[in-house]
């Protein structure tokens, strides 16, 4: 699949992301989010390793993620420096959007293709996985 293709594609992982906002947001409001995002980090895996070819699963990992991370601060954190924890993630969230393009750019001039760095980045989803089971384990002892 071509850059172009990949590019018009996009449209349906937006459309996917929009749909699946609400059904998220109801399922973390009957469970604990910690527990949630262990089930869904390989969504989120599954997503860039077949993006090229399931544009609504990377659309409904977006999806997924944005209304995820923004309960599971206070729930791992509290709220009392909530402000604080969630500038810091959204400060992240920005500089990795915006070096994001770039990165992508410099390794396909290098020679990677795309469909190879999301071989790549699927599996830093599945390390990001074993992380999040480590986090869940430690709030449900907490619990």
């Amino acid at each position: 699949m071509g850059h172009g293709e990949f590019g018009r594609l996009y449209m349906y992982a937006t459309v996917a992301s929009a749909l699946c906002l609400p059904l998220v947001g109801r399922v973390v409001d009957v469970m604990p989010v910690h527990r949630v995002i262990v089930l869904v980090m390989p969504v989120f895996a599954g997503a860039a390793l077949l993006a090229g070819t399931a544009p609504t699963l990377l659309g409904i990992s977006t999806g997924i993620g944005s209304t995820l991370f923004g309960v599971l601060w206070p729930e791992i954190y509290g709220v009392a420096n909530l402000g604080a924890v969630r500038s810091i993630a959204e400060a992240v969230g920005v500089f990795a959007t915006a070096a994001g393009p770039g990165l992508t750019g410099t390794l396909i001039d290098l020679g990677i293709s795309l469909p190879t760095q999301m071989i790549f980045y699927g599996g830093y989803c599945l390390l990001g996985t074993a992380a999040m089971m480590i986090v869940s384990t430690q709030l449900q002892r907490r619990d």
